[in-house]
C-alpha cells in the first residue's frame, strides 16, 4: 500500500487493514468504540488521540402512536440520507397499498376503495413491509403495528444522517477521515490504530505543502514504518527504551528520466513512549539491522512496503 500524499491544511483520508489479534483474520464490523486512533505530526514527540464518529443513517417517521408509527431508515449511512423525503398519499379510485421510490422521494399510496382508505390493509405493519421491500430502504412498525394510517401525510424530511470519520468499505479495510487540523503540519504523519481485539497497525502519510505537479518527481522515496511495543518482565510498558535500525543498503528507485540510488546510509534510532510504543520510519525496500540493546533483540530484514509491527515479521 503506497504512502498517502495529503495536502497541508486540507481534509483527506487514510486506509488501514485491521486484523483480529486472536488469529490474524480480517477484523470486520468494527465501530468507533472498538478502536482508538492516534496521530503524530512531523516534529511531535508523542501521539494525540483523534476523536472517532461512526456514520449514522437518516430516518423519518410516518403515522402516530405506540402501535401505529412507521420508522423508515436509509440503509446507507451519511448526510446524503438527509435529502430523502417520505409522503403518504390517498389516491382516487380503487387500488392496493403500494410504495414508490423515485430518486430520493418515497411515496406511500394507501389501499383505497373509491378513494376511501381501507384500515385493515393500511396497518403500520403492512406499510412497513411494503417499504422494506424497496432497495436501500428499511422500515419497522412500532409496538404491535396493528393501528392504521388513514390519511395523507408529509412530505416529511429525513434527519439525523451523519457521515462520521470511520467507515468499513471492504472486509477488514477501514477508511479514516483526517480533518484540516490533522494535516496542519507539513512532513510525515503517523496514524496508529489500536484496540483490545485487534493487532496494532500504523499508517504513514506525507503532508505536502502544495499539490505536486509531477507526482513521481515531487514525492520523496516511499517510506514505511517498523513499529511495536516493548514491555517490562512484569508486563508494564518499558518507557525510554532505545530501538535502532542500522541501514545496510538502500533500494534503487525510478525517477522520471533515470534510475537513482537513495542516499542516507546510517543509523536511525527511536525511543519508546509512556505506552512502550516505538516507530521508526524507513525507506521501503531498505536492508536494515534492527536491535534493541536493553533486551538483546537483533535481526536483519528488508523494510516491507507497508507499515508493519516489527515482531509480526516472519
Amino acid at each position: 500500500m503506497p504512502t498517502p500524499i495529503l495536502l497541508k491544511d486540507t481534509a483527506g483520508s487514510v486506509t488501514v487493514f485491521l486484523e483480529r489479534a486472536s488469529d490474524g483474520s480480517p477484523a470486520t464490523g468494527l465501530v468507533a468504540a472498538d478502536i482508538q486512533v492516534d496521530i503524530k505530526k512531523a516534529g511531535a514527540t508523542s501521539f494525540s488521540v483523534k476523536s472517532l464518529i461512526d456514520p449514522v443513517s437518516a430516518t423519518a417517521d410516518i403515522g402516530a402512536g405506540a402501535n401505529g408509527t412507521v420508522t423508515t431508515t436509509v440503509d446507507t449511512p451519511g448526510v446524503g440520507g438527509n435529502a430523502y423525503t417520505i409522503e403518504v398519499v390517498v389516491p382516487g379510485g380503487t387500488s392496493a397499498l403500494s410504495v414508490d421510490v423515485t430518486a430520493q422521494v418515497i411515496t406511500v399510496s394507501l389501499d383505497v376503495t373509491s378513494g376511501t382508505p381501507n384500515g385493515a390493509a393500511n396497518t403500520a405493519t403492512l406499510i412497513a413491509a411494503a417499504i422494506e421491500a424497496e432497495l436501500d430502504i428499511s422500515a419497522v412498525a412500532s409496538g404491535t403495528g396493528a393501528d392504521a394510517i388513514s390519511g395523507a401525510e408529509g412530505p416529511t424530511a429525513f434527519t439525523g444522517g451523519v457521515d462520521g470519520n470511520l467507515r468499513e468499505f471492504s472486509l477488514g479495510f477501514y477508511e479514516i477521515d483526517l480533518s484540516a487540523a490533522n494535516t496542519s503540519t507539513a512532513g510525515s504523519l503517523d496514524v496508529r490504530v489500536t484496540g483490545p481485539t485487534i493487532r496494532t497497525q500504523l499508517v504513514s502519510a506525507f503532508i505536502a505543502v502544495v499539490a505536486p505537479t509531477n507526482p513521481v518527481a515531487s514525492q520523496p522515496p516511499p517510506r514505511t514504518s517498523l513499529f511495536g511495543f516493548v514491555y517490562q518482565a512484569d508486563g508494564s510498558p518499558a518507557q525510554n527504551i532505545s530501538v535502532s535500525a542500522k541501514i545496510l543498503s538502500q533500494p534503487t528507485i525510478l525517477h522520471p528520466l533515470t534510475e537513482g540510488m537513495v542516499l542516507g546510509i546510517g543509523l536511525v534510532t527511536a525511543r519508546t513512549d509512556a505506552d512502550g510504543f516505538f516507530s521508526i520510519s524507513l525507506v521501503s525496500g531498505a536492508q536494515v539491522d534492527v536491535f534493541i540493546p536493553a533486551s538483546g533483540f537483533r535481526r536483519t530484514l528488508t523494510v516491507p512496503s507497508v507499515s508493519t509491527n516489527l515482531f509480526d515479521i516472519a
